[in-house]
């Protein structure tokens, strides 16, 4: 008898709400970056001119912490999530007992 080791209903939810907020990081940086007018619709000019004169480190900083995962990479949720699954006994000593 085999056994799956298939990741659980919590896994993919933590997962999909992980990507969504991965995507919301993503959409905020590229209306910031592209001055889109739904970006600036938000704000009033006083609040412009102090986003549009961020430092360039910081800048930076918003682009790494958005773009930077890579699938080799996974994020922290994701690997709490899988770290939440459990693991049965078959794959961890290698006999089904």
């Amino acid at each position: 008898m085999t056994t799956t080791n298939k990741p659980t209903i919590g896994f993919w939810m933590i997962a999909v709400i992980a990507f969504i907020w991965n995507l919301m990081g993503a959409y905020m940086y590229i209306i910031q970056k592209y001055k889109t007018e739904a970006f600036e619709s938000q704000y009033t000019s006083m609040q412009l001119d102090m986003i549009y004169s961020m430092p360039a480190w910081a800048t930076a900083a918003f682009a790494i912490a958005v773009f930077i995962r890579t699938p080799s990479q996974p994020n922290s949720i994701a690997t709490t999530a899988s770290d939440a699954c459990p693991i049965p006994a078959s794959t961890i000593n290698g006999s089904f007992v």
